[in-house]
């Protein structure tokens, strides 16, 4: 599917509510509501639930959509689990809520949320995943924002996604020998 635009322009809570009116109906055959939301960033995740009146059937789903200002005017554009949104930003909640769809995509959820939760100590230095460069390891300059001497050399900020397993600092022994040599030399 392509964007959805609204052609007047709206504030982006306007817009949210716009949205999820958009996902709620009341039909002779079924109807549909959203039970929760959240945004996050640019993506309003949503589960919806869709009851059969003939049958009394109910079927619940997750929803992405994608929103964006253009011109002052807000426009989305809708997926659902089955198609593998590349955003993994959903909530574990909703996980738990709805029958599973795509596993692959709900590993990516659950590694997303894995990632962000890695506690950093500054002074401590990690390993780096998910970095298609040659960069090894990152010594912490600082919690927030999160940044770091990359392999010792030049401070930058660091994403809590590529950060992984705590490591002894690489030129710790340098360190520690220089600083030795250099006692033994003032004590003769």
């Amino acid at each position: 599917m392509g964007w959805l635009r609204r052609t007047s322009p709206c504030s982006k809570s306007e817009f949210i509510k716009d949205v999820i009116r958009d996902f709620t109906n009341d039909t002779d055959v079924a109807k549909c509501d959203i039970v929760t939301k959240t945004v996050r960033g640019n993506c309003l995740w949503m589960v919806g639930q869709t009851l059969r009146k003939d049958t009394g059937e109910i079927k619940k789903y997750i929803l992405l959509c994608l929103i964006d200002r253009y011109e002052g005017c807000w426009g989305y554009k809708d997926m659902d689990e089955s198609m593998h949104p590349y955003f993994y930003s959903c909530p574990l909640a909703y996980l738990a809520m709805v029958p599973e769809e795509n596993a692959k995509w709900r590993e990516g959820v659950r590694a997303y949320h894995a990632g962000r939760s890695v506690k950093v100590t500054k002074g401590k230095c990690y390993t780096l995943k998910n970095t298609k460069a040659c960069y090894q390891y990152v010594q912490i300059d600082s919690v927030r924002p999160l940044r770091g001497y990359v392999n010792g050399n030049w401070l930058a900020r660091v994403s809590r996604r590529c950060i992984g397993e705590e490591i002894a600092n690489p030129y710790q022994s340098v360190v520690e020998a220089l600083k030795v040599g250099n006692e033994s030399l003032t004590n003769a």
